[in-house]
């Protein structure tokens, strides 16, 4: 292989016609382990993915891809929509903010997930810097325990309808009334209006952050539609429609992200 690089951005499998293999542990050939097709993409067709790193053999040029499943495949490169892939990105530069007062970890994470958060934002009618405010509100600048240990960078729990893994986590509620719960330790404790406890909760356990910003994207636009770009008028707009609806209980959720949007300059994507 040549020319062999890291990327990370989202694109779609649009096969029209096409009838690609997928192989694993590199392009078609290039390994022993590559020489016979693993799969065949036209069943995996329309479907996003995450690509992860691009190559040329003397066959072609070559993307791996990483699934919804976690599975990762090379693939002819052609076999990816050109309106997924990384047009447009030349204007996500991390430059373009400002992050004095921010670790050089935070500055990594927020590196190594900026392409990918922003043109997925765009190509899902949303707010890049709502995107952005909540993964890094969310995740501690992806250092959260589960960021780390389940690729969840938006809290996003495990409801009834989840049949995928779950990871169980202590986390921090904020009391919207007068009432008793169940904390941490399994104690009944009596809470006020406004008080904060803390609860063990059960989290969404992705196999990759590509796969929980993807799920991130389908819960917005089923649950938190008025949050969309095209429902709102503004980040501002939209970070108050996620606190109305009940996206965290944190009662300064929506002034928090519109805090770091503006600090950041998080809104240079929008």
């Amino acid at each position: 292989m040549s020319n062999q690089k890291a990327v990370n951005y989202q694109a779609r499998i649009n096969e029209n016609g096409r009838n690609d293999g997928l192989f694993i542990g590199g392009p078609w050939r290039a390994t022993l382990n590559s020489m016979h097709a693993a799969g065949m993409a036209p069943q995996y067709d329309q479907q996003t993915v995450t690509v992860t790193q691009t190559a040329d053999t003397k066959n072609g040029s070559w993307a791996e891809i990483t699934m919804r499943s976690g599975q990762k495949y090379w693939i002819d490169l052609r076999a990816l929509s050109a309106s997924q892939t990384p047009t447009g990105q030349k204007d996500i530069n991390i430059n373009q903010l400002s992050l004095t007062g921010v670790s050089a970890t935070q500055k990594q994470w927020l590196s190594n997930l900026l392409p990918a958060a922003v043109t997925v934002a765009r190509n899902n009618n949303l707010w890049p810097s709502v995107v952005l405010s909540q993964a890094i509100t969310e995740s501690a600048w992806g250092q959260s325990e589960l960021a780390t240990q389940a690729n969840n960078l938006f809290g996003v729990k495990a409801t009834s309808d989840w049949h995928g893994a779950v990871y169980n986590v202590k986390t921090r509620e904020v009391a919207h009334q007068e009432m008793s719960v169940v904390d941490f330790t399994n104690k009944t404790i009596h809470v006020k209006k406004g008080d904060s406890y803390y609860v063990m909760a059960a989290f969404k356990k992705y196999t990759t952050q590509a796969d929980g910003l993807n799920d991130y994207v389908d819960k917005m636009a089923t649950n938190y539609r008025q949050a969309l770009k095209s429902n709102s008028t503004n980040y501002r707009d939209a970070a108050t429609h996620l606190q109305q609806a009940g996206y965290a209980t944190d009662p300064n959720y929506a002034s928090s992200m519109i805090t770091r949007i503006a600090r950041y300059v998080l809104n240079a994507f929008d």
